[in-house]
């Protein structure tokens, strides 16, 4: 069960990693470097957050850390097949847009590094169950806040767009994050 366990893992992980590295190099030409090295930066927190969760379930059992290794990618894999499959084709951006995603994709790396240090400094506080849950808590917040980040930036665009009177020009002297 072990070996049928690890080879799970192992090659759902090597699927995704090379799907994401594939992605990467297609659809952010201009941005390759920031996108590759995010995805990189990405791949060593699982086994972090596995053991977070493992020893907030119950610190006792070592199984549970090797289910989460072997399900978790697979079922992630599983998911994540159907964008890849119905990928929309290859379009070029204009300058502002690509200078809008270096700014994204640099402030998702930085998140990455304050993630991973979260996760590297305060997981050996997790021997007290009531620790582990605040750190687990504070480690999933931190893995869903790169989701908010692009919408952020959408949504300001979006609104931009559609209520132009309401936001100041670009050659205005309010702060500008130059997301937009």
């Amino acid at each position: 069960m072990v070996f049928i366990l690890c080879l799970l893992a192992g090659c759902s992980i090597c699927w995704f990693n090379t799907v994401c590295y594939v992605l990467c190099i297609k659809h952010f030409q201009a941005n390759r470097a920031l996108a590759l090295s995010l995805t990189v930066s990405f791949n060593g927190v699982s086994a972090a957050l596995y053991t977070l969760i493992a020893n907030a379930i119950n610190p006792n059992d070592d199984t549970i850390y090797l289910f989460l290794n072997a399900l978790v990618p697979l079922s992630t894999s599983g998911v994540a097949l159907i964008p890849v499959l119905r990928q929309p084709p290859i379009q070029s951006l204009p300058a502002d847009a690509t200078r809008r995603d270096s700014i994204i994709f640099l402030c998702l790396n930085i998140l990455a590094v304050i993630t991973g240090l979260y996760l590297l400094l305060l997981n050996s506080l997790s021997s007290h169950v009531s620790k582990v849950w605040m750190l687990l808590v504070g480690a999933l917040f931190l893995l869903i806040l790169p989701l908010c980040l692009p919408g952020i930036a959408y949504a300001r665009e979006w609104a931009r767009r559609n209520f132009p009177s309401r936001f100041p020009s670009d050659n205005s002297s309010t702060f500008n994050l130059g997301l937009g």
